[in-house]
């Protein structure tokens, strides 16, 4: 798994926030975990989230790509590679999916964008996403799946009622759909 952070393309880090707690539950199903990071803007500059996305995209081919030539160093399948999300993150992994179809499963934690496209080739996606999201509104997950389920992609939606944006203090009622979703498709 790659898991990407959050920050709204102008923050964050991959050893800050909660991609470590996202990893360390992964591993303890026994998944190989990996955090990294992709550029930033400045907050003053930074291009709306859908321009956002495909440069963050490219960096996180660029990390795939550094992950697989080091497959027999870290003792991983280099064809069993998923990616996960969260905010922005997720939304750079969106396009990720979008433009690299190399990843075999999607984890989405509520960072959808409004017109999200969905092509024919897709990962197996579980999207998790609270309804009181003020940041990222629920409704873009919806969509975004909705596109899933037109392509027939494998893919399930988790609604956190009331939850607010970065949910990650409601990981219990989420934690196993994630597992058993993960355990199905890789």
């Amino acid at each position: 798994m790659i898991f990407i952070h959050e920050g709204g393309f102008t923050g964050g880090a991959r050893n800050s926030g909660y991609p470590h707690v996202m990893c360390d539950v992964l591993a303890k199903y026994g998944y190989v975990c990996f955090t990294i990071d992709y550029r930033l803007f400045q907050k003053e500059i930074r291009p709306s989230y859908p321009e956002c996305a495909p440069i963050a995209a490219l960096d996180i081919e660029t990390a795939r790509q550094f992950i697989v030539s080091k497959a027999d160093e870290f003792g991983i399948d280099p064809a069993n590679i998923s990616i996960g999300g969260g905010s922005a993150g997720a939304m750079g992994a969106i396009d990720a999916c979008r433009m690299y179809p190399a990843y075999k499963a999607f984890v989405c934690l509520w960072g959808t964008y409004k017109g999200a496209q969905v092509p024919e080739k897709y990962p197996p996606t579980i999207l998790i996403h609270g309804t009181a999201d003020k940041s990222v509104p629920y409704a873009y997950c919806e969509a975004f799946y909705a596109g899933l389920q037109e392509r027939g992609i494998p893919c399930e939606l988790v609604t956190l009622q009331d939850a607010p944006h970065t949910a990650i203090s409601r990981l219990p009622e989420y934690e196993e759909p994630m597992i058993r979703f993960m355990n199905a498709v890789m």
